[in-house]
């Protein structure tokens, strides 16, 4: 976290954000209100290894649109954000993982869903038969001739291969993905960018930047890395969405990659918030008893147990960033994080930073996050190692002793 949020942070406490700053929070939250959520289950009547992809069709008049797609590793449940209009989803088993329908594959078609704005559309049950449904399938072949794509994720990235100085890792664009998070969106290249091209014989290093920041932030410790062995992966997002959405978008993005390229393990390493983002993600790689590809967690200068500043933004803004929310010590999101154990398999490392004084409340903290929420319990429990660095919120992602300790942790067996 650089000096530009502290100076968020301070200005929040102090009441005096810039009026156009809250407005156009303000206008961003409504406009996000607009969207639906609509979940369900898929299941299969033969069991299957198989990933399921989820297109959504919208039905314009007399030219449906591909408007989005899911790929899942397996069935299960899934939620999805959709504009007002009238759509049907198609939920097929991708045999060739090559994200288009062919008329071999099992699929499953659903009624016609309208969809209206704001709307909560729970409980769609999806079950892919065994049999193919020829007069579906025709259906179908059908829709391939006259449909158009108008994917509304256009600057979503999953897979590009990037420099880590790219210019839209740029601070003032960190700020718009706090401030003007629908703009962000529109306008800058997100997701998930892998710094070489993909080498299966390299195992990947997921970097996750916290509050306000940019995978910029990690250029030390990735410059580090054994790029003979490792092959540095880092996931760019706006920091005020709620943080299930966001590690429910990062599962997404990581579940395609591994789709595409049958990927086995992971690494994980995530800074400040970025390290809840990350432990979300785990959480949701393990929904439905299902083995996790992550194979290491390292959490740097996490806020395990949230930030009384967010629970106050919550209380006495004008406008509450739906990401406090998430931050206020008293959250549902922190209250149900370690409600399920990380499994053995996954060795976590919780890193924690001490260098920076006190806080109004008397806290110790590293210049931002309190040391006793870095050390939350649970998230202790849960650590084979707990290792302490004199070293602020920001220089401990410059710490040779840290770059060092993070490659010993990769490099065991």
């Amino acid at each position: 976290m650089r000096r530009f949020q502290q100076a968020v942070i301070l200005t929040l406490i102090a009441g005096v954000i810039g009026s156009c700053s809250l407005m156009t929070l303000k206008r961003n939250i409504k406009e996000m209100s607009y969207f639906a959520k609509v979940s369900g289950t898929i299941k299969t009547e033969v069991a299957t290894k198989n990933p399921i992809l989820i297109a959504i069709i919208k039905e314009e008049p007399g030219v449906p649109q591909l408007v989005n797609y899911v790929v899942q590793q397996t069935p299960g449940d899934f939620v999805l954000f959709m504009e007002p209009g009238k759509y049907r989803l198609f939920v097929y088993e991708d045999t060739n993982r090559d994200k288009k329908y062919q008329s071999n594959e099992r699929i499953v078609r659903s009624k016609l869903l309208d969809i209206a704005s704001g709307m909560i559309l729970e409980n769609i049950k999806l079950t892919i038969p065994e049999k193919l449904d020829q007069e579906l399938i025709a259906a179908i072949e059908a829709i391939k001739k006259n449909a158009t794509i108008k994917l509304n994720n256009a600057k979503i990235n999953i897979g590009k291969v990037v420099s880590i100085d790219e210019k839209y890792f740029s601070e003032e664009n960190s700020a718009m993905g706090m401030w003007d998070p629908l703009r962000f969106i529109k306008e800058v290249p997100f997701g998930l960018f892998m710094l070489q091209e993909y080498d299966p014989d390299k195992i990947p290093v997921l970097f996750v930047h916290g509050t306000n920041g940019t995978p910029k932030d990690f250029k030390y410790l990735i410059s580090q890395l054994d790029t003979e062995k490792f092959q540095p992966w880092v996931f760019y997002y706006p920091t005020s969405p709620r943080l299930n959405t966001v590690g429910r978008f990062l599962n997404r993005s990581v579940t395609e990659l591994i789709v595409k390229y049958n990927i086995k393990e992971i690494n994980v390493v995530g800074h400040s918030m970025g390290g809840l983002v990350s432990r979300s993600f785990i959480n949701h790689t393990l929904k439905d008893g299902k083995t996790s590809v992550v194979k290491r967690f390292i959490s740097i200068s996490t806020p395990w147990h949230g930030d009384k500043r967010a629970k106050r933004g919550v209380d006495k803004s004008p406008v509450v960033m739906p990401v406090w929310k998430d931050l206020a010590p008293d959250s549902k999101f922190l209250a149900e994080l370690f409600k399920e154990k990380l499994p053995a398999e996954i060795r976590y490392t919780l890193l924690f930073t001490y260098k920076g004084g006190s806080s109004g409340d008397g806290e110790t903290n590293d210049g931002v996050v309190p040391l006793l929420s870095q050390l939350r319990l649970d998230a202790q429990e849960e650590a084979k190692l707990v290792r302490g660095f004199n070293e602020n919120h920001s220089s401990v992602l410059k710490s040779k002793d840290v770059s060092d300790l993070i490659n010993s942790i990769l490099e065991e067996e």
